[in-house]
């Protein structure tokens, strides 16, 4: 797909998911999921090479942008800092966000991606449950669990569709990302599981180093932005819609101090 036809290609997904969220009342009392115009090229660009047509693979590609949102979704009821009502409500939300993907691959009679997705769905919330009760030996582990998280829909998709040229590009941009969306929480005041990682994982190694929790934070992003960088020059042919998203990401993000 060149240039145009991708955008052309995200604008048209991002519409029907936004469409497809908005519910009259969650809309009122929760503020509007975030919709990653990355992830929509990903799993576009997983499709592209099959036979199905386009309306077809558009709706499969919507399907997993839903499935991704009501987990996001979720996660949200993990900060400490919500109140009861907001948590409550986020469930509601995530519950009826993830209706709506069971819903739509149902009606076109997908079993296999409906199971795909639901074997993702259940590695994910494992992962998250021993990420958020700090279950795991050490920092490293629990660096691979986040970026699980965050990758493992984009994977069993892309494995589903036979499509995995791209597959280190892929879940390296999506945790590159995720690091970065957490410091920004971070120094903005905000609730970071990655930085509540970081105090429990790390404490005895920052008291015989010295470093703190800011300069181990910015030591992984640099090793992911590092690894991203290898993977992008590794996989060839790039459409480069996503290649200069990824050079802007990589040179936009600087550590405020």
């Amino acid at each position: 797909m060149g240039l145009c036809v991708n955008e052309q290609k995200i604008d048209l997904i991002k519409a029907i998911v936004e469409r497809k969220l908005h519910h009259h009342f969650l809309s009122k009392q929760i503020e509007f999921p975030v919709i990653d115009e990355d992830r929509i090229l990903m799993l576009a660009m997983a499709v592209n090479e099959t036979e199905l047509p386009d309306t077809q693979a558009d709706q499969y590609v919507t399907s997993a942008m839903l499935v991704q949102v009501a987990l996001d979704t979720h996660e949200k009821v993990t900060n400490p800092l919500s109140s009861m009502k907001e948590r409550q409500l986020t469930v509601l939300a995530g519950d009826y966000f993830s209706g709506l993907y069971y819903r739509l691959l149902a009606d076109h009679e997908n079993l296999d991606l409906i199971r795909t997705l639901a074997k993702a769905v259940k590695f994910i919330n494992e992962y998250k449950v021993s990420l958020y009760q700090f279950e795991l030996d050490d920092i490293d582990t629990f660096m691979l669990y986040l970026k699980r998280v965050e990758t493992t829909i984009i994977e069993q998709f892309c494995n589903h569709f036979n499509f995995v040229h791209y597959h280190s590009l892929f879940t390296e941009l999506l945790f590159f990302k995720r690091l970065v969306s957490e410091w920004e929480k971070y120094k903005n005041g905000h609730f970071s599981i990655l930085f509540e990682g970081l105090k429990r994982y790390t404490a005895q190694d920052r008291m015989e180093n010295g470093q703190n929790l800011e300069s181990i934070c910015q030591m992984y992003i640099e090793k992911s932005k590092t690894v991203l960088l290898e993977a992008m020059r590794g996989v060839g042919t790039l459409p480069s819609i996503l290649q200069t998203r990824i050079v802007d990401l990589v040179n936009g993000h600087h550590f405020a101090t």
